[in-house]
């Protein structure tokens, strides 16, 4: 058996900017487990938001590729030993959930989409986010998502240009869309916000509050008329 913990950089072809912060590169962590002559895979995308680095993950992959079962089958053990482990999740714990899932279905000799009796041809559509930028640019890398096929957009807020941002957006895009401030609002804007967005047909709203603002939630949902998703808060 043999362990690989590597770095990648991923260049984007844009900057990624949300409410807290701008990248231009994301690095990520991918983990490799080869045995008989199989190789299993998982990854990891390190958030410092959660106080994760990649070589924060490294480390703790290298230490606990040990909670790997002997039996590739055995995953409710596994997944015993990565909630003792890792009690609040994380990217680490990512990577060797998907690398212990990649090696049973190897093992087995099916694609793992196959082991879970999933259907290729019936995958749901997934979104495309559009980071911030000035609305006209948002409103053209949305224009040019749809015509690459993307049903789904997701674009990110967090501005003093929000509406103006939906505005040019919906003026370029009709389709489906949701919005992600990354709690950047605080109550009373996310008041004002979401109800100035019910016009423009939005499916709902992710974290528009800071992870810790239960109460503020709270208030929010019994206040507001769109649909609220909780990210950060919940992780």
């Amino acid at each position: 058996m043999t362990l690989r913990v590597r770095e990648i950089e991923l260049h984007l072809t844009v900057p990624f900017t949300i409410s807290r912060h701008t990248r231009t590169e994301k690095r990520v962590v991918i983990v490799e487990w080869e045995e008989q002559g199989r190789i299993a895979r998982g990854e990891a995308s390190p958030d410092a938001f959660f106080g994760e680095s990649t070589e924060s993950v490294r480390v703790d992959l290298e230490a606990a590729l040990a909670l790997l079962p002997e039996d590739p089958l055995d995953l409710q053990v596994l997944a015993g030993r990565l909630d003792e482990r890792f009690p609040h999740g994380g990217a680490a714990a990512c990577a060797l959930d998907t690398l212990a899932h990649d090696r049973a279905a190897q093992h087995l000799g099916v694609p793992l989409y196959r082991w879970f009796g999933l259907d290729a041809s019936r995958a749901p559509a997934t979104s495309f986010t559009i980071g911030i930028a000035e609305p006209e640019v948002m409103a053209e890398r949305a224009a040019g998502a749809a015509a690459a096929g993307f049903q789904i957009l997701k674009v990110k807020l967090g501005t003093a240009d929000d509406l103006a941002i939906v505005r040019a957006i919906r003026e370029r895009y009709r389709g489906r869309m949701t919005v992600d401030p990354n709690a950047a609002w605080d109550v009373e804007l996310a008041l004002r916000t979401m109800d100035a967005l019910l016009p423009y047909g939005i499916e709902f709203v992710e974290q528009p509050l800071p992870p810790g603002d239960l109460d503020g939630l709270r208030e929010l949902r019994s206040r507001v008329k769109l649909p609220i998703v909780v990210d950060e808060a919940v992780v």
